[in-house]
């Protein structure tokens, strides 16, 4: 369940800016979103920015997060390509993506940038908690 909870971190990770650019241009987001879904080499890109400024990389760890980001949302894509009448069934794969792709992070980067990068990832976890039971009330 802690996976399966870090994919869905992982896919806010990477529509969170799709959400807010549309939202800051006036449109609807989910129609934004309709229209031109982002491939996964900008989905790695986005990411890949964002850690290198919150976590402060150097350019040769930037390089190689870079290609991490790239290697495993490709992977996540193809998953859920793959298991997009039901998502439930492919949860161990993208476990396993998961687990591999925090293992890679963590030969890049610094203990202390890991920790910072397993702070931030729980951080944005509990909002998401903090958001759903909101979420369920305003959609009754």
């Amino acid at each position: 369940m802690k996976r399966f909870s870090f994919s869905l971190l992982l896919s806010a990770l990477f529509l969170g800016p799709a959400l807010t650019s549309a939202r800051a241009q006036g449109t609807d987001s989910t129609q934004a979103m309709a229209k031109e879904p982002r491939s996964a080499e900008a989905r790695a890109q986005a990411l890949t920015d964002r850690m290198a400024k919150k976590l402060a990389l150097s350019g040769d760890q930037t390089n190689k997060v870079q290609a991490i980001n790239l290697e495993q949302a490709q992977k996540l894509a193809a998953l859920q390509g793959k298991y997009a009448g039901n998502r439930r069934q492919g949860v161990q794969e993208m476990k396993a993506v998961n687990q591999a792709w925090d293992r890679e992070l963590q030969a890049v980067l610094t203990p202390e940038q890991f920790t910072n990068y397993q702070n931030l990832r729980e951080e944005k976890k509990e909002a998401r908690r903090e958001k759903s039971p909101q979420r369920r009330k305003s959609e009754r």
